[in-house]
């Protein structure tokens, strides 16, 4: 879950002329997606993800994208996570937080405490449903059906453009375009096709930018795009 990364579109500007005149790039219409804030990284504060709902719908997602097009073999056996913040690896973590759910009061104090915050925000049962999950999928190489009516489409979608780690070829790039243009993130559609975003400074559209620009909608909300302008 890494991986869900990046945040905050800018105010563009751009020098045209020789005269260095500025012009302000307009900001463009961008759906709010409830899961945004995840792109940055795992929140404490954020309420959002503690809802046993959202974790449901995450896993059953990463599910369908498959755990191990997510995080490498390595990722999963790194002995120190920035991102978590513990000296362990996932496969020990996973492990021995499946452990020590049943007696979490008799358990070490990272353990004890992780699970009573479960307990506090109403979520126990559900985070040990998905770490029990994730051990049969990833560490005992069960299949395990994740269910399509709990599946979020967008974010699936979204994130099978980016994941596992690959350079998209044209076609791929102009395909994720006009599914930013159809779900309304015109923002990130923009940034893609202005090469506000590096990833995609040098890919050819299939039609030139001016004719893209006509299909999106202005906007003066100014959210955060799902891709972002990266360049400045």
């Amino acid at each position: 879950m890494k991986y869900i990364i990046l945040t905050i579109g800018l105010i563009l500007l751009s020098s045209c002329g020789n005269n260095n005149e500025r012009k302000i790039i307009p900001e463009f219409h961008e759906n709010e997606l409830s899961f945004l804030h995840l792109r940055s990284g795992y929140d404490k504060s954020n309420k959002w993800v503690k809802n046993p709902d959202n974790i449901i719908l995450l896993h059953e997602t990463f599910k369908k994208i498959g755990y191990g097009n997510l995080l490498t073999n390595e990722e999963w056996e790194i002995d120190h996570n920035w991102w978590l913040g513990v000296n362990k690896s996932l496969r020990v973590l996973i492990d021995s937080l499946e452990i020590t759910y049943e007696d979490y009061q008799g358990a070490p104090k990272y353990y004890r405490e992780f699970w009573q915050r479960r307990i506090n925000e109403g979520n126990d049962e559900i985070v040990y449903r998905v770490v029990s999950e994730i051990k049969q999928i990833h560490f005992n190489n069960v299949r395990v059906a994740f269910n399509p009516d709990l599946v979020n489409d967008t974010l699936y979608n979204l994130m099978s453009f980016e994941y596992p780690e690959r350079e998209l070829s044209e076609k791929e790039s102009n395909r994720l375009l006009y599914y930013l243009i159809e779900i309304q993130l015109h923002n990130s559609a923009y940034n893609l096709v202005s090469g506000e975003n590096m990833k995609f400074s040098d890919t050819k559209w299939e039609k030139e930018e001016v004719e893209i620009v006509k299909l999106l909608k202005e906007s003066e909300s100014n959210l955060r795009p799902w891709f972002v302008d990266d360049t400045k």
